[in-house]
C-alpha cells in the first residue's frame, strides 16, 4: 500500500511541502551525522538543521537532534532520507549495520524515534548510502568487502551484490532514479568514477584522469550533473553524466573532504581539520565562492562534542517524482524502475530464469569456512563482522568428519571444501556436507594444503624431519598422485598462485627457515625470503589481487611481494600465538591461541587501517580458516591485471577488453598503449603539480599543457629552467636528489644527492655568470643540513648558509651578488638576505607566516605569503608594502618576466599572470585535471638572462680554482665541502679546477 499511495499522491505531497520563500531565496533542512564524544545517553547522533540562502548568504540553525535511545555506542558515518516515505537510513560504523528510522520528519522529537535494523554485517569501513526514492531500494558501497550492493526496501532481507570485480576501494555512491543511473567512486590504486543503470547494466568509467581519492558523490538530477569530493586533491568537482565538462568548483588546501550534499545552487561539504572541529563548508555550486555569511560551521551542544561526519539534504525538491514502474511489487526479490519499464533482480545467491528467481549454487554463496579437530563449518561471510548473528545462530557444521583436522582450503568453482585430517586429504561437497570423499592417504602427517581451482588439483606437503619433507600433487581428473619436490627440511604451509603457475612453501630447520617459490611442477625453485630476514615463520597466504604474501613470523604478521621484495612487518598487535593466516578482500583472518584461556580463536585485522578489528568469539577450537567466494578465485586474468594491460599510463577495463588512456599533458601513440609528450621549445611556464607528482610545461601563447616525459620524477618540489643549457632542473623530496634533464626527458643526470646531507632540496636559482645552482635544503632529521647550498655543473657542492628551520624560496640578484631566501619554519616566517658567498646575513622582513615565493625586479623583491595571501613588494633594505591580495588562495611561487608577474596558489586551479603596471589578470593552465600548483619557472627566449661580470671570466671561476661566489664588493673564492682554501684565497687544497 505504501508504494501505491506514493504513486497516487506523490505530486500532492510535493506541492504541499514546497518551501515558501521570497524570490531568490531558498530554504530547506540538513540531516547531519556526528561522532559523539560525550555521554552515550545524550542521543545526539543526528542533528537536524534548517537553512536559508539568499544571494549567496546562508543562515543555518540547529532545530533538533535525534538518535538511538539505547545506551550502546553509535557512530553514524552515512545517512540519506527518503522524504516522501518519511524514512531516514543510516550506516552505524560502531554496530556495523544499516538502520531505518520510520515516520521521519525534520521536527522529530527525541524519544519518539523508531529505529529498525535493515542490514547487519556491513563492514566498519567508510560505507556510503544512496536511496532510490522511486523504486524504494537502498544502495551502498562497502570499501572493505570491495563491493556495491542493493537491498529492496519492500521485501525485507532481499539484497544483491551488484559489482564485486574491478573494485578496490569503493567509497562515494549516488543514484538518479529519474534517469536510471547509479554512480560510484573508487579510491583504489586506479581511482575512478563509474556509472551503470540502477540494475547494474552498462557499466562504464566516466572519470579516470586527474583523480586521486574521491570520497563522496551527489547528483544534480535537474541539470544532469554530478558533484564529488576528492580528499587528496582538496577539491569539490563537477562533470556531466558522461564525465565531460569537468570543472573544479573549489580547491581548499589542508582540508580532507568526506561527504557532500546539494540543494539548488548551494553545496554543503563536510571536511576534517587536524587542529579544528570537523566542519561543514558552504559554497556556490557554479562559482565555488564560499558563502558570504557562513562559509563554514560546526555543531556544538552544552554536554556533547559533536564532530560532523556526513551531511544530507532533506527536501522534496532533491527527490522529484517520476512514474514508478515497480508499483504493485511486481518482482519477488528486488524491483528496479526505469524510464521505460522495470527490471527484476534476484537476491544474493539466486538467478533470474524463466521469470522467477532460482537458487544459483546453493545456500552458501559467499561463506566463511573453518575447521575444528573433528568438524567442518560454514557460515555467511558477513560473520566476519557480525559473528553473533551470522555464526552464532546461523552456522552449518558437519561433525565427526575427522579426528585431527589441521588444514582446510576451498575450491569455490568446484563447490568443495578440501581438508587434511592427520595423513588423509578429503573433499566435502559444500551444498551437501554429508558427501565426503577421501582423495589421498599420505605416507606421513600432512603439514600444508592447497588447491588449484582451475583444474581441481590438490597440493600438499608432508614430512617434519630433516630431509624427509616432500611436496605432492593429486589430480582429481585421473586420481593420480605425483611427487614434485623432496629432500626438504620440516616443510610446512604450502600455497599456490594459479595464474602465475607458482607455488610457495616454508622449509628449513629451527632458525634457518626460509620461504621458497617454484613453478607448479616443482621446478625453478628459488628463495623468496631467506633466513636472515626471518625468525620462525609458521604460515603464509597470498592476496592474489595485490600480489602480496602475508606470513606469520615469530608471532608477527609480515608482508612481502611475490617477487620477493619489500619485505616488512605490519604495525598490528602481536597476537598470542598465531598459527594460521588467510587474506580476504581488505581483511586478514588470524587463527591463534588465547594466552589466558589457551583456546584457539580467530582474530580479524583491518588491512586498510592496519588495525585490530575484533575476535570472532563464537568460533572455538579452530584449527584453520578459509573463505568460499568464487570472485576471489579467478581462472583468467582481468584485462588490466597483468603489466597494467600493457598500458603505459591508465588501463580502463571494458568487459573482457580494455582501453589505454594517458594522463593529462600526454597523448596516446599509434599503438594505443604508450603515451608521449612533445616539449614546447619557447614561451612556456614550467609548473610542479604537487598533488600528482608531475611537472608540466604550459604554453604562454595558448595555455596548452604538456607533461615532462621522464620516469625519474617522484615527488618534485622546486623547478628551474636553465636558459643556456636547455635543461629542466628540479629538486625531489622522494629521492632527495637535485637533478636535471632535457625538455624531452632525455639527458637525465643527478647534480647532487642532497640525501647525503640528511636533507631534501626545496627551491633553486641559477647563477648564469658561473653556471652554479643555488638551492635551499631542509633537514630530514637532527643530523641534517638546513640552509642554502651551491652546486656546480660538475657536482662540486658547497654549503653557503647553515641557518634556519624550513627555508623555501630563493632568488639571486646577480649584478650585486645578493642572495634572498625565505623561511616558513620560523615564527614569524621571514625573508632573508645575504651575499651570495653567505656573508652579511640579516632578516629583511618578518611580518609573514608562509613566505613561499620570491622574485626580483630591479631594486624590488616580491614575496608571497600563503597565510595572508598577499604579495609584498620590498626594497633591498626591507621596506615592504602590499602589492596584490588574493584572499583564501594559499599563494605559493612567483616569477617575473618583463612587465608580467606569474604566481601559483594551492587553492587556484590555474596560474595567474598580472600586468605589473595595469594589474590586468590572465589565467594559464585552467584545467580540472591539475592538482595543487606549486613551484614555477618561466622562459621566453627573447629575454636576456642576468649575469654579473665579476665571476664571468675563466668559465665562471674568475681567478678561483673551484668556486667563484659573487658578493656586493666583487667575489669570494670557495671550495667544496670539507676542502680548505689556501692562503692565496684562490686555490683549494684538493687542487680541483
Amino acid at each position: 500500500m505504501e508504494r501505491l499511495f506514493f504513486n497516487v499522491f506523490g505530486l500532492i505531497v510535493f506541492s504541499i511541502c514546497w518551501p515558501q520563500t521570497e524570490e531568490g531565496q531558498t530554504s530547506g533542512h540538513l540531516a547531519i551525522s556526528t561522532l559523539m564524544d560525550g555521554p552515550y545517553t545524550s542521543n545526539k547522533h543526528v542533528a537536524i538543521a534548517a537553512f536559508q540562502t539568499f544571494n549567496g548568504s546562508t543562515n543555518v540553525s540547529i532545530t533538533n537532534h535525534i538518535g538511538f535511545s539505547s545506551s550502546y555506542s553509535h557512530s553514524i558515518m552515512s545517512l540519506v532520507a527518503d522524504v516522501n516515505r518519511k524514512k531516514l537510513y543510516v550506516f552505524d560504523r560502531y554496530t556495523a549495520a544499516i538502520y531505518v528510522l520510520s515516520n521521519f520528519t525534520v521536527d522529530q522529537i527525541i524519544g519518539s524515534t523508531s529505529w529498525s535494523l535493515l542490514h547487519a554485517g556491513v563492514s566498519r569501513g567508510s560505507v556510503k548510502l544512496a536511496v532510490d526514492w522511486i523504486s524504494n531500494n537502498l544502495y551502498w558501497s562497502d570499501p572493505m568487502y570491495r563491493w556495491i550492493a542493493v537491498q529492496s526496501l519492500d521485501n525485507y532481507g532481499m539484497f544483491k551484490i551488484l559489482f564485486h570485480s574491478d573494485l578496490e576501494l569503493p567509497l562515494g555512491i549516488a543514484v538518479d532514479p529519474i534517469h536510471n543511473i547509479l554512480f560510484w567512486a573508487d579510491a583504489g590504486s586506479t581511482p575512478k568514477i563509474e556509472r551503470s543503470t540502477l540494475s547494474g547494466a552498462n557499466r562504464k568509467v566516466i572519470v579516470a584522469k586527474g583523480i586521486q581519492y574521491p570520497t563522496a558523490i551527489v547528483v544534480d538530477v535537474i541539470n544532469s550533473k554530478i558533484f564529488w569530493t576528492d580528499a587528496n586533491r582538496d577539491t569539490v568537482e563537477m562533470a556531466n553524466f558522461t564525465g565531460l565538462g569537468r570543472k573544479i568548483v573549489r580547491r581548499l588546501s589542508h582540508s580532507t573532504f568526506n561527504d557532500i550534499a546539494l540543494f539548488q545552487d548551494t553545496i554543503f561539504v563536510t571536511a576534517f581539520f587536524s587542529k579544528n572541529k570537523n566542519q561543514i563548508i558552504i559554497m556556490n555550486k557554479t562559482t565555488g565562492e564560499l558563502d558570504n555569511n557562513l562559509p563554514n560551521f560546526h555543531l556544538t551542544h552544552p554536554d556533547v562534542s559533536l564532530e560532523v561526519i556526513a551531511v544530507s539534504v532533506v527536501s522534496h525538491e532533491t527527490q522529484p517524482f517520476s512514474t514508478d514502474h515497480c508499483a504493485g511489487n511486481l518482482c519477488s526479490d528486488i524491483c528496479v524502475s526505469g524510464p521505460g519499464g522495470y527490471d527484476c533482480l534476484c537476491r544474493e545467491g539466486f538467478l533470474f530464469q524463466d521469470g522467477e528467481c532460482v537458487e544459483d549454487v546453493g545456500p552458501f554463496h559467499r561463506g566463511l569456512v573453518w575447521s575444528t579437530p573433528t568438524a567442518i563449518c560454514v557460515a555467511d561471510i558477513r560473520g566476519i563482522i557480525d559473528h553473533v548473528r551470522y555464526i552464532g545462530f546461523n552456522k552449518t557444521c558437519k561433525y565427526g568428519v575427522g579426528t585431527a583436522i589441521s588444514y582446510v582450503v576451498v575450491d569455490s568453482h568446484g563447490r568443495k571444501i578440501i581438508y587434511a585430517d592427520i595423513n588423509s586429504v578429503k573433499a566435502m561437497n559444500v551444498d551437501d556436507m554429508s558427501i565426503i570423499v577421501t582423495l589421498i592417504t599420505a605416507t606421513e602427517s600432512i603439514t600444508g594444503l592447497a588447491v588449484d581451482w582451475r583444474d581441481g588439483n590438490v597440493y600438499w606437503c608432508q614430512g617434519k624431519s630433516r630431509g624427509a619433507g616432500q611436496i605432492w600433487v593429486f589430480s582429481q581428473t585421473d586420481s593420480t598422485s605425483y611427487k614434485l619436490v623432496d629432500n626438504l627440511d620440516n616443510v610446512t604451509s604450502i600455497s599456490i598462485v594459479p595464474l602465475q603457475s607458482a607455488m610457495l612453501w616454508i622449509a628449513g630447520e629451527n632458525h634457518k627457515r626460509q620461504i621458497f617459490r617454484s613453478q607448479l611442477d616443482g621446478t625453478e625453485i628459488t628463495v623468496l625470503v631467506n633466513n636472515d630476514n626471518l625468525t620462525s615463520p609458521v604460515d603464509l597466504t597470498v592476496d592474489l589481487d595485490k600480489n602480496l604474501v602475508y606470513l606469520i613470523d615469530d608471532g608477527f604478521v609480515e608482508t612481502v611481494r611475490l617477487d620477493g621484495i619489500d619485505h616488512k612487518v605490519l604495525s598490528i598487535r602481536n597476537t598470542s600465538s598465531p598459527f594460521r593466516i588467510h587474506a580476504y578482500k581488505h581483511y586478514l583472518l588470524l587463527t591463534d591461541k588465547n594466552s589466558q584461556t589457551n583456546e584457539r580463536e580467530v582474530d580479524v585485522i583491518d588491512l586498510l587501517d592496519v588495525s585490530f578489528e575484533g575476535t570472532l568469539s563464537t568460533l572455538t577450537n579452530v584449527t584453520d580458516i578459509a573463505v568460499l567466494d568464487i570472485t576471489t578465485q579467478a581462472k583468467i586474468y582481468e584485462p588490466c591485471d597483468v603489466a597494467n594491460g600493457d598500458c603505459e599510463h591508465l588501463c580502463i577495463p571494458i568487459g573482457r577488453n580494455r582501453v589505454c588512456q594517458c594522463e593529462y599533458g600526454f597523448t596516446i601513440e599509434a599503438n594505443k598503449e604508450t603515451c608521449t609528450s612533445l616539449p614546447l621549445l619557447d614561451d612556456f611556464i614550467l609548473v610542479v603539480d604537487w598533488t600528482h607528482s608531475n611537472i608540466y610545461q604550459v604554453s604562454l601563447v595558448n595555455g596548452e599543457a604538456r607533461g615532462l616525459d621522464s620516469d625519474m620524477i617522484q615527488k618534485p618540489a622546486g623547478i628551474e629552467y636553465n636558459h643556456l643549457t636547455g635543461k629542466v632542473i628540479w629538486g625531489d623530496t622522494g629521492d632527495y636528489l637535485l637533478q636535471q634533464a632535457n625538455l624531452d626527458g632525455t639527458g637525465y643526470e643527478v647534480l647532487v644527492d642532497v640525501g647525503m646531507y640528511h636533507a631534501h632540496p626545496d627551491r633553486m636559482a641559477i647563477d648564469y655568470s658561473t653556471g652554479n645552482i643555488f638551492y635551499t635544503a631542509v633537514r630530514k632529521n637532527v643530523l641534517g643540513f638546513t640552509g642554502v647550498a651551491v652546486v656546480t655543473s660538475n657536482g662540486i657542492h658547497k654549503k653557503i648558509v647553515e641557518y634556519g628551520q624550513n627555508p623555501r624560496a630563493i632568488a639571486l640578484e646577480l649584478e650585486q651578488g645578493i642572495l634572498f631566501w625565505t623561511d616558513h619554519g620560523t615564527t614569524p616566517g621571514v625573508l632573508m638576505r645575504a651575499n651570495m658567498d653567505g656573508s652579511d646575513i640579516f632578516t629583511l622582513y618578518d611580518k609573514m607566516v608562509w613566505p613561499n615565493g620570491i622574485a626580483i625586479n630591479i631594486k624590488t623583491v616580491f614575496v608571497t605569503d600563503g597565510s595572508s595571501n598577499r604579495i609584498y613588494a620590498c626594497t633591498f633594505s626591507g621596506s615592504c608594502s602590499v602589492f596584490h591580495e588574493d584572499p583564501g588562495m594559499h599563494l605559493m611561487d612567483i616569477k617575473l618576466l618583463g612587465d608580467y608577474m606569474y604566481y601559483s596558489a594551492w587553492n587556484k586551479v590555474y596560474i595567474t599572470r598580472i600586468d605589473i603596471l595595469t594589474k590586468e589578470i590572465v589565467k594559464f593552465a585552467d584545467n580540472a585535471e591539475l592538482g595543487r600548483l606549486d613551484a614555477i619557472a618561466v622562459y621566453i627566449s627573447s629575454l636576456a638572462v642576468p649575469v654579473t661580470s665579476s665571476c664571468s671570466p675563466n668559465n665562471g671561476r674568475a681567478n678561483c680554482s673551484t668556486l667563484c661566489l659573487p658578493n656586493v664588493s666583487g667575489y669570494t673564492c670557495a671550495c667544496a665541502d670539507g676542502v680548505s682554501l689556501l692562503r692565496d684565497g684562490k686555490t683549494c687544497s684538493d687542487g680541483v679546477k
